[in-house]
Parts: structure tokens; sequence; C-alpha cells
């Protein structure tokens, strides 16, 4: 990947990155104090163009632009949209579509806008219980919600080759999936699953292909025959591998993952241990395998497969036709500074 332009803004280092419009040259954040969710609006100067608070209950997923200068909050009262100076221009209420918040600085969770829905996980997904195998057939992964009417419907559920279909128990969250849109495409990746999964982007979605991802060492958890809700169940959530963000762009696949460790090697590493000890010699583990990059085309080749340096790599976003990602924070300097750069991608011949 080559910089070909870049943002620095110093903000307060509670403020959370949510979006960035090339267009207006202008930058979403977050922040949430006690009950009080607040909106910020930066220019490419770092000048605060506005902040207010939200009006349409708890937010939850993260906020984003959608053209002509607007901001879309998806709250647990409906779907609100605002100008930039924090006027309310269009409320949607929306009924059973999701109730559970996800992480604000998780912006690959995002609303998806396409066509004239929003798209997002449905609330059957994210109550998923790692314990209950019957419902794994049953549950609809995504929410489309009518952008006019605010009617939401539940689509897609696991295929039947899926490993979540296999019968066997896996952690919590395991299977949260991402997924974009790619013209008349709606491409999936199910959790930990190395899969993408594509179907047409229009209802009923058929399933078209789907295209096994080949990415450097990355350490798969298929399962266990028997739920325990003890720690070698749940330090799998460390070990495994994760897919964390999937794009198209300029014709291929980018995708940010987690690449776990060798589970095996760990189970020595845990014994003998306190339950404290062995937590933070995961936690350590984890840092030592630092989320990764991968550009696929569109026949499964992996034409890149990297660490990228200095930055974040689950918040590639596609803005303009361009690639953008939030550099790294510098920790050591306690700087408060948020870093956005635009850039190309390069591969080696």
């Amino acid at each position: 990947m080559v910089k070909i332009d870049s943002i620095q803004i110093s903000i307060d280092s509670e403020l959370i990155f949510q979006d960035i419009d090339p267009f207006s040259e202008t930058v979403l954040l977050y922040n949430q104090i006690d009950s009080i969710e607040a909106i910020y609006v930066f220019d490419f100067d770092g000048n605060i163009q506005s902040t207010f608070s939200l009006t349409n209950g708890t937010l939850l997923t993260p906020l984003s632009f959608e053209g002509n200068n607007t901001i879309v909050a998806y709250g647990s009262e409906g779907i609100s949209t605002y100008s930039f100076s924090g006027k309310v221009e269009h409320v949607i209420a929306i009924s059973g579509a999701q109730s559970k918040q996800l992480p604000r600085s998780d912006i690959g969770q995002r609303l998806e806008n396409h066509k004239d829905k929003w798209i997002t996980l449905s609330k059957e997904i994210l109550n998923l219980s790692n314990k209950d195998l019957n419902k794994f057939e049953h549950a609809r992964i995504l929410a489309s919600m009518d952008q006019n009417t605010g009617k939401s419907d539940f689509f897609l559920k696991f295929p039947q080759k899926s490993v979540f279909r296999s019968g066997k128990y896996f952690f919590k969250d395991a299977w949260t999936p991402v997924f974009t849109f790619d013209e008349d495409k709606l491409h999936v990746v199910f959790g930990i699953e190395p899969v993408i999964y594509t179907y047409s982007a229009s209802p009923p979605f058929d399933s078209l292909f789907s295209l096994p991802l080949h990415l450097v060492n990355y350490q798969f958890f298929k399962g266990a025959d028997s739920f325990s809700s003890g720690l070698r169940f749940f330090d799998n959530s460390f070990t495994s591998g994760k897919i964390l963000t999937i794009h198209k762009f300029q014709g291929n696949f980018l995708i940010a993952y987690y690449p776990g460790f060798n589970e095996s090697n760990t189970a020595q590493q845990l014994l003998g241990k306190s339950t404290e000890e062995a937590i933070n010699y995961l936690r350590d583990m984890k840092k030592k395998n630092p989320n990764r990059m991968a550009v696929v085309d569109s026949l499964g080749n992996r034409l890149a497969d990297f660490a990228p340096e200095g930055l974040v790599a689950t918040s590639m976003l596609i803005r303009n036709g361009d690639l953008w990602m939030l550099g790294s924070p510098d920790l050591e300097q306690g700087e408060n500074k948020l870093k956005l750069f635009k850039l190309a991608l390069k591969f080696e011949k």
C-alpha cells in the first residue's frame, strides 16, 4: 500500500472516529459522556464545524455520512438523519430489526445503504446462543429496513456447507458476519470461517458461489463436539483467527483479519497457570499476532497479505472511489491526533 494523501487533526483522546467525507472535507466523530451521546463534525484543518447530541435513543451502530451533507444515526428509537449543523431532517421508526449495541469503534459494522434499504445485522444473529445448535439452521443473518417506511425484513441463513451448520459448538460470536455490496452482488463472511459466500443483491438473495480464503498462517477453530464454559473453550476466541472486515475495491477483495495462533502450543503453555495468568498470556499472544490485511482477486488468488504498518487494519473505508484508513495511534508519545490516509494498492512483481 502506498500513502498518497493524509489528514492529521488534533482531537480529545475520548473522541471515536466514525467516517470521512472527502467531498465536503469533513470528518465525523463520536463521544459518550454518561448517558449523553454526541456527534462532532471537524473540517480537514481540525476546526470543529458543529457538535450536537443524538436524539433517537441509544446508538446501535457506528455513525456514517450519506451524501448531501447528511449524517445517519441508527438508534434504539429508529434511524435519524441530521444536517451537519445538527438539525433533524428525517426520522424513521424501526420495529424490531436490532436491539444490541455494536462497538462504536467497529466502523466495519455501520449501516449499509443499498438501493432504498438500510442493511445491518439482524437481532436473530446478534442474540444467537452458542448453546442452541438447532437455531443455527433457521437464524436469519441480516436485517433490511425500508428507508421510507421503516418496514424491516430478515433474510439470509447460514449455508448448508458452512462450518456453523456442522453440529459443532463454537465460542460466543464466532459467527458474527461481515458483508459488503458490490453492484448486483452481496458478499458475506461468517466470522471465523475463511470463506466468502456470494449472493445476488436483491430478493430472494440467491446463492451464487463461495470463495475459500487462503490467508497467511490463518488458524481456524473448526468447532468442538461438546459445549464447555471452561477456559479451554474460552481461549479459542483468542487462538482462532477471524475475518474482521471485507470490501470490494478496484475489482479485488480487501480483507482485514486476525490470524490467530497455534492452539496446541497454547495448551502446553497454559498448563499449571491460574485463570488470571492464562488470560494475561492469551492477551499477550494476541498482541504478538496483530491484525493483517489481504488482497484477493475475484478468483480467490491471494495478491498480497501483510500486517499494515502504521495503519488500523479494520478501519478501511471506500469514499468517492478512494481507499482511506486510520493511522495507528502513537501510544508511547501519548499524542492525541487523528491520522487518516488515502491509499493506493501496489503489488510486488
